[in-house]
């Protein structure tokens, strides 16, 4: 019988203005990783916080098996906060910088889920695969105080501590191979990143999904030119499949979007809200697949919208735009491994 249990591991100090590289020895299984970020600060008399300033300073997170595969590649982790705060009802969250004098121990939490039940970690439909692995590399990138804005230092160390939701088996040979009989779903999380150069009509913007791959969610997140997320960039947005006759299977404006968001997520700020939209793949009704035992069915599935066998532009997002800034979409997706 399989059992899953949350595992704590030691502190990693951190070195700031750099890459840090946490290896994690486990040959289990995993259904969810946090890594708990503590951040030692001094505030000063009139310090004032940059926006998201907290966020900022971790600068990316992968997470890589000893295989060197990469299952989770997240350049901007401000998607990924915000990815998390809304599949949480903003129950994970980045502590506030504070502005009065004096030493505080702030903490950065990031979640790295496996699967589409992303408030479960006992789920263990999806996973990141590590039976077949010694170990898992995390690379952290951290900045420096100045990230934070003015009237900040450090006053010690900062360090990771991973929490792993690891999955025990009694019999891991036979046991694994009857949960995982047509191979193993393998969660991955992949951020991309799209200059917007200014104004585009009739949703001119192109940004192609990944194909070969099962989508369950796509966080898209506009910043402005300075780099700050923003509601003045997308004008209007699509999800369309150019070769199925143009078929669009979402239209709908930026600002439309956004309160269809703020009712299924009442929870968050409005600044938390600011600049970004949350696709979720299993209500996409699309194309279907053209050939093979599933030809005519639809693609979707309460999982995810599922592109394995799609070509590179099957798929895409059409955006009207209205200034200079960039997208980023941060794709949680599922692929079959061994």
């Amino acid at each position: 019988m399989r059992k899953i249990t949350i595992k704590e591991r030691f502190a990693f100090p951190l070195v700031v203005n750099g890459t840090n590289i946490l290896t994690i020895d486990t040959p289990e299984d995993l259904t969810n990783m946090d890594l708990l970020i503590k951040v030692p600060v001094t505030v000063a008399a009139l310090a004032a916080p940059a926006a998201d300033g907290l966020q900022k300073l971790i600068r990316g997170i992968s997470l890589i098996n000893n295989k060197g595969e990469t299952l989770v590649r997240v350049t901007n982790t401000r998607a990924l906060i915000r990815f998390n705060a809304l599949l949480s009802h903003s129950k994970i969250r980045v502590d506030t910088l504070p502005t009065v004098a004096g030493n505080y121990d702030l903490l950065i939490k990031l979640t790295l889920h496996a699967g589409r039940e992303f408030n479960d970690i006992f789920d263990d439909k999806i996973i990141f695969p590590g039976h077949n692995s010694a170990s898992y590399k995390i690379e952290l990138g951290v900045g420096v105080a100045a990230d934070l804005g003015t009237g900040y230092s450090f006053n010690g160390a900062l360090s990771a501590i991973p929490v792993l939701a690891q999955i025990n088996y009694e019999y891991p040979t036979t046991e694994r191979a009857e949960l995982f009989r047509l191979g193993v779903p393998v969660g991955n999380m992949v951020t991309e990143s799209t200059p917007i150069n200014g104004a585009v009509a009739n949703m001119g913007q192109v940004i192609d999904i990944p194909v070969g791959r099962l989508l369950t969610r796509s966080l898209i997140m506009a910043t402005n030119a300075a780099g700050e997320p923003s509601d003045a960039i997308i004008d209007r947005f699509c999800i369309r499949f150019p070769r199925a006759m143009g078929q669009t299977a979402t239209d709908i404006s930026w600002t439309t979007a956004k309160e269809l968001l703020r009712s299924q997520y009442p929870n968050l700020s409005n600044e938390s809200m600011t600049g970004i939209y949350m696709v979720d793949w299993s209500t996409i009704q699309g194309a279907v697949y053209e050939s093979g035992a599933k030809a005519g069915q639809n693609r979707t599935s309460v999982t995810g919208y599922d592109t394995n066998g799609a070509l590179k532009g099957d798929i895409e997002f059409g955006l009207s735009t209205l200034a200079a800034g960039s997208v980023t979409v941060l794709n949680h997706y599922i692929v079959i491994g061994d």
